[in-house]
């Protein structure tokens, strides 16, 4: 489904919500950024479903998006979100759906799970989404940036990897200084939705169950009624497969 995925668009998760899960505490003293820390806290999010043109609350929300968010000018478009289409077309239009597990980050380490399903991670600011097979199992992790090289993990979880012969090696940066170009324009749109916080708005990565890569921003309203997030920017970031950052 998330190849179909465009900005107006809502990801409903259905069972957990990745914005309530809380991470384990991050590690203050003796910190070790070359581990690879199994991940301890929720991982099942159960059944991710892909929405368009939903109703209710959310229904000008992401008609706003949709048409301010979009590249290009389209009359079909304009027209589908039109108050008119909504009392004639169907609305919540489901495109799809897929099982997915979570990774969180946590500062100054790269945890993982094990799983064969999608996996979705947020809160990046530089940090790698890693994909790779130890000893027969399927593994993606978060791995943490930071500007501490004490707590910059990126490098020496590669280099960790190669030491164990990892293999199928893929990794992307969700979020790239390039992204908060466009931004302020995408905030500005979610930002009444929101109450103006920041924290509300954030990018996922994902790595599908084929091993493709996608970068998804997304907002929560304020007025959510389920665990609906809609999506303000989507892109296929490039995947690399080097053990050098």
């Amino acid at each position: 489904m998330f190849d179909k995925i465009k900005p107006g668009h809502v990801l409903r998760f259905n069972g957990t919500d990745p914005g309530d899960i809380v991470p384990p505490a991050a590690t203050a003293v003796g910190n070790d950024i070359t581990a690879e820390t199994r991940w301890t806290a929720q991982s099942v999010l159960g059944r991710v479903d892909l929405v368009s043109h939903p109703t209710g609350p959310l229904a000008d929300m992401a008609a706003e998006v949709a048409k301010k968010l979009r590249p290009g000018i389209s009359l079909t478009r304009l027209v589908s979100y039109s108050d008119t289409a909504k009392e004639h077309t169907p609305q919540n239009r489901f495109l799809g759906a897929a099982l997915c597990d979570f990774v969180g980050y946590v500062d100054g380490r790269s945890n993982y799970i094990a799983t064969d399903r999608a996996v979705i991670s947020k809160d990046f600011s530089g940090c790698l989404m890693v994909s790779y097979v130890v000893n027969g199992e399927r593994r993606v992790a978060h791995s943490a940036a930071s500007q501490d090289p004490a707590r910059d993990c990126k490098q020496a979880f590669l280099t960790t990897l190669q030491g164990q012969n990892a293999r199928q090696l893929s990794w992307f940066k969700p979020y790239t200084t390039d992204e908060a170009a466009g931004f302020i324009q995408r905030f500005a749109v979610a930002s009444p939705h929101v109450g103006g916080r920041p924290n509300r708005m954030t990018t996922f990565g994902v790595v599908t169950s084929t091993g493709d890569a996608y970068a998804i921003e997304a907002f929560k309203p304020l007025a959510a009624v389920q665990n609906d997030w809609i999506v303000t920017a989507v892109r296929r970031p490039q995947i690399r497969s080097s053990w050098t950052v």
